[in-house]
């Protein structure tokens, strides 16, 4: 991929401790359809912990959590955590 562009943006998504949030995201790549990667290096690097390890080798696995404490659970498929998010609407 070439020539993208580097933006804020914000999704909604529901943690499974809390109700639902409208998550804002800084410095991510601008893709316009399809899935993003998000960098567990980055996320970690604001103080927030990504565990994407198999529950297999970690029953607390699978989650990211943020500083201020909320858990977004992470979807495996083909071996890639997905975090389940949407547009949000007024």
């Amino acid at each position: 991929m070439k020539n993208i562009l580097i933006v804020s943006c914000a999704a909604f998504s529901v943690p499974c401790n809390h109700g639902p949030v409208i998550s804002i995201f800084r410095q991510f790549g601008g893709i316009v359809c399809g899935p993003t990667n998000m960098s567990a290096v980055q996320l970690e690097a604001y103080m927030n912990n990504v565990n994407d390890w198999s529950l297999k080798i970690d029953n607390k696995g699978q989650q990211i959590t943020t500083n201020d404490g909320y858990e977004f659970p992470l979807y495996v498929c083909n071996s890639l955590a997905y975090l389940e998010i949407r547009p949000y609407t007024d």
